[in-house]
């Protein structure tokens, strides 16, 4: 297993990775791997966790005004197009990021190939309530829904 650390938040994956041979001081900064082997199945694991993590940022209070669906991400690691959400679900976003940051140190990228994704060109977003359901006839919590130009 592989743990990687950024920003505090902890990453831990079998892969492989390459040191250099110096020693490090207590307290020194770690270098970054000079390469690292992720297999198909972490990568793909990388972009659920963070397609599960950017859904709970989606989530807002509809009842507040004001609530803010603000930030810029990517609708998921394979073949992103952008999609806005809540800055105030700091948990998710970290989450977010922890899955990006493997995605990334792990060469991710190689195991896909998108061509011309067409996404669509996303001005904005609001927090709206959601429709009721069988399952939630008043749900509790709103939704960032984009809004396109």
């Amino acid at each position: 297993m592989t743990t990687w650390v950024k920003a505090g938040l902890t990453l831990v994956a079998a892969a492989t990775l390459t040191w250099p041979q110096s020693a490090l001081a207590c307290g020194e900064a770690q270098p970054a791997p000079k390469s690292v082997q992720t297999t198909y199945e972490e990568c793909m694991q990388f972009n659920h966790d963070y397609v599960m993590a950017r859904i709970e940022a989606d989530s807002c209070n509809f009842r507040r005004p004001n609530e803010p669906c603000t930030v810029p991400v990517q609708t998921n690691l394979l073949c992103p197009c952008t999609t806005f959400v809540n800055p105030e679900n700091r948990k998710a976003m970290e989450a977010m990021e922890l899955a990006e940051f493997g995605w990334g140190a792990g060469a991710c990228s190689m195991y896909i190939e998108c061509g011309a994704a067409l996404c669509p060109y996303v001005v904005g977003a609001s927090c709206e309530q959601p429709s009721p359901s069988s399952d939630h006839p008043r749900p509790p919590n709103g939704v960032c829904v984009d809004h396109f130009h």
